[in-house]
């Protein structure tokens, strides 16, 4: 959407990555205007044969650097209670490679919770995992 006050782009560092290794997954948030935006959500793809690391995200929210967040089994989703005006938050998932074969993700994207209808999405990354 045109209107999205948010926007995301994600990357893997590695497009191939042997079973066991671990592999970056950089996903970036930027606040697209010069307000700040309330409680805004970013749905990272993660493509299949890779898994999250639950102590990272946990960390992550220790940290600061995210102040919530939730897990699905294809899915992480980063909350941020307010993000400054022109605020770029960059997050770094490490991920497990546990299942060989090459994979897709789902699209990732970026909205606030209360206007879910404008969203800004991040076309799919994918990643093979070898033997």
């Amino acid at each position: 959407s045109p209107d999205a006050g948010v926007a995301v782009q994600t990357q893997l560092l590695q497009e191939r990555v042997r079973m066991g290794e671990g592999v970056t997954l950089r996903a970036q948030i930027d606040n697209r205007t010069t307000a700040g935006q309330p409680m805004t959500l970013a749905r990272i793809g993660i493509p299949g044969g890779l898994v999250f690391q639950t102590w990272q995200l946990k960390e992550l929210r220790d940290k600061g650097l995210i102040d919530f967040y939730e897990t699905r089994p294809r899915e992480v989703i980063l909350y941020w209670r307010a993000l400054p005006p022109s605020a770029h938050k960059q997050v770094d998932l490490n991920l497990l490679a546990a299942v060989p074969g090459t994979y897709e993700a789902p699209a990732s994207s970026a909205y606030l919770y209360y206007t879910d209808e404008d969203k800004h999405w991040a076309p799919a990354v994918a990643v093979t995992v070898a033997e």
